[in-house]
């Protein structure tokens, strides 16, 4: 028995020598380091050295996106109806003021319209006090004087027309005129100076004219004209 006990009390100090031996031949040749050293005395013990890493996140780096807050979904559903009420108030802004701009254009343009007839009616007063004066300062000259001188003047005045249809036809109608306004007897001296074909044949055409009417005729068929279409 003592036998027994001395091989192995021999066996336990071999092992523990190999032991020593192997961790001395380690520890020089650097393969057993201090942290591995910490870790067999660790796992000897029963203690866990490793600490388990919390989840990582995708590798692809997206996170799911968070759900806003109620307090944050008031904020921007104020921010947007702040927004709307200044582009509201803008809108509302700019109508008004182009509003007041054509109201300005339309009263400067019935002003300027008013400005515009009112000379056009006084040129017209002016050009008929004219012409009036015109034919009265004629119809003196042909009362003073002679028939003959008198017929001549008619025919001048009915000859610078010329051959332009418009031109004769104005001219035609500044005899008529004299005609209406001079006296019946200064007329009738005149008339029966005219003589030859050439004369009565002009005469003629002025009769015609006074019995269609004239000029006054036609600017009544011409006023008619406008209001049918």
């Amino acid at each position: 028995m003592r036998f027994l006990f001395a091989i192995i009390g021999y066996t336990s100090v071999a092992t523990v020598l190999a032991a020593a031996l192997g961790v001395g031949y380690l520890w020089k040749t650097e393969r057993l380091t201090d942290e591995r050293m910490f870790r067999i005395v660790a796992l000897i013990h029963g203690v866990e050295t490793t600490e388990k890493l919390a989840p990582s996140t995708p590798i692809d780096g997206n996170t799911p996106p968070e759900e806003p807050s109620l307090a944050e979904e008031r904020r921007l559903r104020e921010l947007a109806m702040r927004n709307y009420e200044v582009r509201q108030e803008s809108l509302q802004r700019g109508k008004t003021e182009f509003d007041h701009s054509l109201a300005q254009l339309i009263e400067q343009r019935d002003r300027i319209d008013d400005m515009a007839t009112e000379l056009r009616q006084r040129i017209d007063q002016v050009s008929t006090e004219t012409v009036l004066e015109g034919v009265k300062n004629v119809v003196r000259d042909l009362k003073v004087a002679k028939p003959d001188k008198g017929k001549e003047l008619l025919l001048r005045i009915l000859n610078s027309g010329g051959s332009d249809p418009e031109e004769r036809q104005k001219a035609m109608d500044e005899v008529i005129q004299l005609i209406n306004v001079m006296p019946i007897d200064t007329w009738a001296d005149i008339l029966n100076r005219f003589e030859g074909a050439a004369e009565l044949d002009q005469l003629h055409s002025l009769q015609e004219q006074q019995l269609e009417g004239g000029e006054k005729k036609r600017v009544l068929e011409e006023a008619m004209n406008q209001l049918g279409k």
